[in-house]
């Protein structure tokens, strides 16, 4: 299935294929395909003019020419929004508790803490004096 999903997508690729086969199975190729160019779903003209009057084109769906889209293809116009960090899910590294010392320990940092032999706490878990620590780093 991939290599004829990559021969209809690459019309380099399908003219090469093409070229390959007899007159006869030319004619009969160009029979199958006209047949099934028309069971194509395209979107409708309705369509096509109530996404451009909300501000998006036939172009930002299909991408350009039948290449890949990227995955770094944003929407024209909109702005990812800040992360917010909720202060209970956070973790904590506690350095040196006597002298209120903390890191917060994200993702990979957490396990590293850990390695170093460093306890590793959520907010929740923090004395209160340690807590107001933490509150002041995010």
């Amino acid at each position: 299935m991939t290599v004829l999903k990559n021969a209809l997508l690459n019309e380099k690729l399908l003219a090469a294929e093409i070229k390959k086969l007899s007159v006869e199975e030319k004619i009969q190729a160009k029979k199958v395909l006209s047949s099934v160019a028309n069971k194509l779903k395209l979107p409708s003209q309705k369509l096509l003019t109530a996404l451009k009057n909300e501000g998006f084109e036939f172009s930002d769906i299909v991408g350009n020419g039948g290449a890949k889209p990227s995955k770094s293809t944003k929407v024209s116009g909109t702005k990812r929004a800040p992360r917010k960090l909720v202060l209970e899910n956070q973790s904590f590294a506690i350095i040196d508790e006597q002298k209120k010392e903390l890191a917060h320990a994200v993702g990979r940092g957490v396990t590293s803490y850990k390695d170093k032999g460093y306890e590793v706490v959520k907010f929740g878990e923090l004395s209160p004096a340690l807590q107001k620590v933490a509150k002041g780093m995010i």
